[in-house]
């Protein structure tokens, strides 16, 4: 049986996606006068909410381009690309206009949805009047939606909410272990056996990408990690006061994925933002394996971007940092759409020209981390092209390469491949409009702290290098290596990673010489040489990996270089494998890797083997920066009693006065608590309670170090005013 194919309708008869956008117009509109009535239907305004905004917009402008014919994920991924920025520049359009009208409060959720609701009227006109007339007979087969491996790899997630469930209720880490073992044999299954058709590869990554990321981003029922406190008080501030204020001196304030994207489905959807960063985010950022999956496979073959994918998604940051990190889920999402729609050969020039111009300005306005990168991946690519389109050295290589050949006899077999590096490849005028908008962009919101930040780390860069170039105290990357691992397993955890990354080099050096057969684009390959440059510098550059994180941006990174590491691996064991007639060996080799290194990654290993833990979704007893009941509600007593100058807290609990100030509180130190200050609250969370240790954290270099200290003497001067249980507050 075969129905109408819903990831593709941009391709149905003009007709039918009109009566498609309507009902869920009107269903949407039925859900708030529901709610208005207090008849409302548990999850029914979420989903129909999340339909709308996620994909009728951005189905709209593939029909006003004229886009089609392009795989279901495809067409997916550009429809949600093309949604967000609709969203986004909606939303800032709406702050920026309405005011001057006297609506002094316009992110509210009547003018959202009266605005948007207009826009798509309009969008609609636009499209019937660009696209009517086109209609594609294309079908879903519902016996592949139906399949045993589609059906068996969507309990994933579910099993990562249920494991999560567990963990935060009964302690109980059986299920989310026994999850995290059924992903890491994955890649077996599929390399050593057949049971699994090369079709439902990209539905499996997205899958296990999914529970991946729920299995830690579920842990409490609030948001965990550093960076997304700040995020969540912009976000949450715009919803209460409905309105952004652009001048406010954060970088955080200039993205508009955290200040429009967030608050807009908060409002529509009616859920909170907690809930919006922990269950929405985290499921749009596991499309990233899923883009990377299209436009790998595309240049090489299914296995090795299956295995580009895994390894992707194994790595410690995408499921313990990223989910911290709304803003940059956003901005790898654009990141790997730009890529998919750079290498597409269907695509007509205008589209292609439309589709770069709006993704890469969405990608500006999401994250400026990124953005910078990928300003310096495009000028750095456009000059090697000007170079090499006028000195040709590539082709100066290869004739001293074969010159040493017939000399010496030495490297027989190698050649270097050819590659088309034409200015056409990477046009100027698209880098100059990206780096434009990027420019006046940050100059021009939140007080262009942004644009601030970026002279500031260049300047640091450039003036230190001359001294502290490859030194462990300036260079995060260095520091990272060198130092030594806290345990045997812990030490086998590091070589492993720099295993992936010697992969990664040879991978790079067996492409340029043809070793493993690939097809990939020249712009690709220039954007990946200069992503592997920007990974030697956060080893060599002081400061500059610091200024990022340099997990983060080694995790940015791997999303043109993951290939890279397989095609080393496969380079590597070929050889061998060949002569001995396996010459499918290697791939299963692989993913035997792949599978112990994810199990490492995960914390697995350490969980069974009782070691150090990792992580917290595994261990409630690993202390990071997450809250439960106890401390939100002992945090939003303390914060309405006095002012975040006057409270005091460890390394961990002092950035959950992010929520409420949008700045940390006092961070204590061993002195701090010795001081005669009578003016000075102390809130201790969970951790703090049990053990009264608090946590604090030192810097040697660019290196933090953390460690614990006994407060129970210095308590003894100290009044205790509020106690929960599970959180305490001292005067």
């Amino acid at each position: 049986m075969r129905v109408k194919n819903v990831f593709r309708l941009n391709d149905w008869d003009f007709r039918s996606f009109f009566i498609f956008v309507l009902s869920l117009q009107l269903a949407l509109i039925g859900t708030f006068i529901l709610d208005t009535f207090g008849l409302s239907l548990p999850f029914l305004r979420e989903m129909i909410g999340f339909l709308y905004l996620t994909f009728v917009p951005g189905y709209l402008f593939l029909r006003i381009f004229r886009i089609h014919h392009l795989g279901n994920i495809e067409t997916f991924l550009y429809a949600i690309g093309l949604s967000f920025a609709f969203l986004m520049f909606t939303g800032l359009f709406m702050n920026t206009v309405y005011p001057f009208f006297g609506i002094i409060h316009p992110i509210t959720l009547v003018s959202v949805m009266i605005t948007i609701s207009v826009m798509v009227f309009f969008l609609c006109i636009l499209a019937y009047v660009r696209d009517r007339t086109f209609s594609a007979h294309d079908l879903l087969p519902l016996g592949d939606v139906f399949s045993p491996p589609v059906l068996f790899f969507s309990l994933f997630p579910f099993v990562a909410i249920w494991g999560s469930y567990l963990m935060n209720h009964y302690q109980s880490t059986l299920l989310q272990m026994g999850l995290l073992m059924a992903i890491a044999i994955v890649p077996v299954i599929v390399m050593f056996t057949r049971l699994i058709p090369e079709k439902y590869y990209p539905y499996i990554l997205f899958t296990l990408a999914l529970a991946l990321l729920f299995h830690t981003a579920l842990i409490t029922r609030y948001v965990w990690g550093w960076d997304i406190q700040e995020e969540f008080y912009l976000s949450n501030f715009v919803v209460s006061e409905s309105f952004w204020d652009p001048t406010i001196y954060r970088n955080c304030n200039a993205m508009l994925s955290l200040v429009m994207l967030a608050p807009i489905y908060s409002l529509v959807l009616d859920m909170g933002m907690d809930w919006i960063f922990k269950i929405l985010y985290p499921f749009f950022f596991a499309l990233v394996p899923l883009g990377l999956y299209l436009f790998i496979g595309r240049q090489t073959n299914e296995k090795i971007a299956f295995l580009s994918g895994f390894f992707f998604m194994s790595i410690y940051t995408f499921y313990m940092s990223m989910p911290s990190l709304a803003r940059q889920e956003i901005a790898e999402l654009y990141l790997v759409i730009i890529l998919l729609a750079m290498i597409n050969q269907d695509l007509k020039w205008r589209q292609k020209s439309a589709l770069f111009a709006l993704f890469s300005v969405s990608l500006v306005v999401s994250h400026y981390g990124i953005a910078y990168l990928f300003v310096f991946i495009l000028f750095c690519s456009w000059a090697i092209v000007a170079v090499e389109s006028r000195f040709h050295l590539l082709d100066i290589t290869s004739r001293i390469l074969t010159g040493i050949q017939d000399r010496w006899g030495h490297f027989r077999g190698l050649k270097m491949q050819k590659f088309s590096f034409h200015p056409s490849v990477l046009p100027l005028n698209l880098v100059m409009i990206y780096l434009i908008f990027l420019s006046i962009w940050y100059i021009y919101t939140a007080s262009s702290k942004p644009f601030d930040i970026g002279v500031i780390i260049l300047d640091q860069v450039v003036e230190s290098t001359s001294s502290e170039l490859l030194s462990p105290d300036a260079a995060q990357g260095m520091a990272m290596i060198t130092n030594p691992a806290t345990t045997p397993l812990h030490e086998i955890g590091k070589y492993m990673h720099l295993l992936t990354i010697s992969f990664i080099g040879l991978g790079f050096v067996a492409t340029l010489f043809g070793q493993i057969k690939t097809r990939f684009d020249p712009r690709y390959l220039l954007f990946s040489f200069v992503a592997l440059g920007l990974c030697f510098g956060g080893v060599a550059l002081p400061y500059f990996a610091s200024a990022i994180n340099a997990p983060r941006l080694y995790q940015i990174c791997l999303i043109l270089l993951a290939p890279f590491c397989i095609i080393g691996g496969l380079a590597v064991l070929s050889g061998a494998m060949n002569r001995l007639g396996r010459p499918e060996a290697p791939y299963k080799l692989l993913s035997v890797f792949f599978a112990v290194f994810i199990l490492f990654n995960c914390g697995w290993v350490y969980e069974v083997s009782h070691d150090r833990s990792t992580s917290f979704a595994l261990n409630d007893e690993v202390d990071l920066v997450h809250f439960n009941q106890m401390e939100i509600t002992g945090g939003e007593w303390l914060a309405s009693l006095t002012s975040k100058n006057r409270i005091y807290a460890d390394t961990y609990r002092y950035q959950l006065f992010k929520r409420y100030y949008g700045r940390p509180a006092m961070r204590v130190n061993p002195t701090t608590l010795l001081q005669e200050d009578d003016y000075m609250y102390l809130f201790m969370g969970t951790s703090n309670v049990q053990t009264k240790m608090l946590a604090v954290h030192s810097s040697r270099g660019v290196t933090l170090v953390f460690d614990r200290y006994d407060v129970s003497s210095p308590l003894l001067s100290y009044d205790l005013i509020y106690n929960n249980e599970g959180a305490e507050v001292y005067y």
